[in-house]
């Protein structure tokens, strides 16, 4: 139903299966949607009909009324995606089954469990589970991804795919067209997935739900948590990072790196506690210690096609007043078309090698190999 929200949500999963008494204490605050919530929701709604129209509408008709730019794009690449997964589908069935925006129920073993998942395909052997992500800022991985995982066990069920069909193995794909253009994928035998949903989704779900739980800080569950600012057990955990007091005088390699790596959650720490300070200030509330102030402030023309004709009338050269220059790439992506952009300018897009960036040894790209010119190009 609209509005509906379960208390342990499939999307917040990561969180309360590590950090039990989250849930608890997240309901002390209020469930705030930021703009990109509602440019989510949105891209999903395009993506959603997108799909429904190669798949089910008669001339595969799709009305893209106001949806232009890299959010068309998005769409239709999902739209894409799915049918591609349908026609795999049927190598193996002749009527493999296509649900997009369903709702799963999984509360058997997550108590008021529920989820709505992008895009469901049943068919012999396989159970697909599409998850469509228009965020750009966090990449989701599929594997070992518990939202996904959810979705599966309630589609699997939900759909009663242990009677109907044959299904050994689940394949688990996360589209997230701003970030990559190929889907990343992972599957998991069926019977992995039960002994998972027995043995740890059941006892730590029951954990959250019932509460207190058990505080467990890190870094991914504390990310988006609503009462990460204030959390105690957040606090002691980052603090104590810094009790170790190492001898010697010089840091050794190894030391230095350690050391940057509990920085990082150092100063995501702060920035959350920032932020919570500046919001709580501005709402009116005491925060001894702090105050906000007005920031620098920059001139700015209100009127520049008026400031523009005063100064020409001035007897200014129009050359001299104006400045013409080409738009920014993503800004003519969101003119063309992400795909159209590339066959309208062909060589004269260009992608220089990036600057060296420093990253933890856990990040998916290889590393360079060093030598004087990734020197030169860091010190540029």
């Amino acid at each position: 139903m609209p509005g509906e929200h379960a208390k342990l949500s499939a999307s917040s999963a990561h969180r309360w299966l590590a950090c039990t008494a989250s849930p608890t204490l997240e309901a002390q605050f209020p469930d705030t949607a930021s703009p990109y919530a509602a440019e989510g929701t949105l891209a999903h709604t395009w993506a959603e009909k997108a799909a429904h129209a190669r798949i089910f509408a008669p001339d595969n008709f799709f009305d893209a009324g106001n949806c232009e730019g890299e959010m068309l794009d998005a769409a239709l690449a999902y739209a894409d995606l799915v049918v591609a997964r349908y026609r795999d589908a049927l190598t193996r069935d002749r009527a493999p089954t296509v649900y997009l925006e369903e709702r799963v129920d999984f509360a058997t073993w997550v108590p008021e469990g529920f989820g709505t998942a992008d895009c469901l395909i049943i068919a012999d052997g396989t159970l697909e589970v599409i998850d469509f992500k228009y965020g750009k800022g966090v990449k989701v991985a599929a594997a070992d991804n518990p939202q996904m995982q959810l979705y599966a066990l309630g589609a699997f069920y939900t759909h009663d795919c242990d009677v109907l069909y044959d299904i050994h193995t689940v394949r688990m794909t996360i589209f997230q067209p701003r970030l990559s253009d190929t889907p990343d994928v992972a599957e998991m035998p069926i019977d992995e997935l039960r002994r998972w949903a027995a043995n740890v989704l059941r006892p730590k779900a029951r954990e959250a739900f019932d509460g207190p739980g058990q505080f467990v800080p890190g870094e991914k569950q504390c990310r988006f948590c609503r009462a990460a600012a204030q959390c105690r057990a957040r606090a002691n955990e980052v603090l104590s990072l810094f009790d170790e007091v190492e001898r010697g005088d010089l840091l050794s390699d190894a030391e230095v790196g350690n050391l940057l790596q509990r920085a990082q959650i150092f100063k995501a720490w702060l920035d959350s506690t920032a932020d919570y300070v500046e919001k709580s200030l501005l709402r009116g509330n005491l925060v001894p210690g702090w105050k906000m102030v007005a920031g620098r402030s920059t001139r700015k023309i209100a009127d520049t096609a008026a400031a523009g004709k005063a100064l020409t009338d001035a007897g200014f050269p129009e050359s001299t007043v104006f400045r013409r220059e080409l738009e920014t790439l993503t800004n003519l992506e969101k003119l063309v078309g992400k795909k159209r952009l590339p066959e309208l300018l062909g060589e004269l897009i260009q992608k220089p090698e990036g600057k060296p960036t420093l990253v933890p040894e856990s990040d998916k790209r290889p590393a360079l190999q060093p030598n004087g010119q990734m020197l030169d190009a860091f010190d540029e």
